[in-house]
């Protein structure tokens, strides 16, 4: 089950929700479209490709991925997803320099995919984000029963079928539930290539590791 497509509206009971919370879904996004060849990644002749909401930096596009539709996966450039906690209402400002195990071949191209593990605000709009609250939330919904959250992200993968995923969750939910181990376990198309980030994609720099 795909929660977004059923509606569902996240209700965190017995939590009290900063004003900026929003019980709604995000849409995970297709951001842009990348080459790589055996010199690195370039994104409209430019080495950085920057990951932001408040500007189109370089005539970037951000298309909404609609799980109801078929429509949005007709390209056939390969698919990179990085792989998110679940979204806040900060946002992000980073470049993807930063592959430095990744060895894809020579001259492709890649559309690159913002994807939610969770796609409800896990940490219920507060700002500077209570880590404690986040990582509670996430991994109740992650565990949650029937139709859990885990299971509407394995049928997102199993939709968008990427090419790579690279986890850039952050570290505590890596180690204690959204990882390799169990999502590949999980997803039809076993031949996905998975990497993970040694930190979170906010705090990327030059010295990140993905492997």
């Amino acid at each position: 089950m795909i929660h977004s497509v059923n509606g569902y509206y996240f209700n965190p009971v017995n939590f009290i929700c900063n004003s900026n919370f929003k019980n709604y879904h995000c849409n995970d996004q297709m951001v842009g479209t990348i080459s790589f060849t055996n010199t690195g990644f370039s994104y409209n002749g430019n080495s950085i490709f920057k990951l932001t909401r408040k500007n189109f930096l370089n005539g970037q596009q951000r298309y909404d991925i609609i799980y109801s539709q078929n429509s949005s996966f007709k390209n056939t450039n390969k698919k990179i997803i990085l792989l998110l906690e679940s979204p806040h209402v900060d946002e992000l400002n980073n470049n993807l320099n930063s592959f430095n195990n990744l060895n894809l071949g020579n001259n492709m191209m890649f559309d690159i995919y913002i994807v939610n593990a969770i796609q409800y605000q896990c940490s219920l709009g507060i700002s500077p984000i209570n880590k404690h609250i986040r990582n509670y939330v996430f991994q109740g919904m992650w565990n949650f029963n029937n139709n859990s959250f885990k299971d509407d992200l394995i049928d997102r993968i199993d939709y968008l079928d990427p090419y790579l995923i690279i986890n850039a969750c952050t570290i505590n939910l890596q180690k204690t539930c959204c990882n390799k181990s169990t999502i590949m376990s999980c997803v039809k198309n076993k031949n996905i290539a998975f990497f993970e980030a040694n930190k979170h994609i906010s705090v990327w720099d030059k010295n990140t590791i993905i492997k």
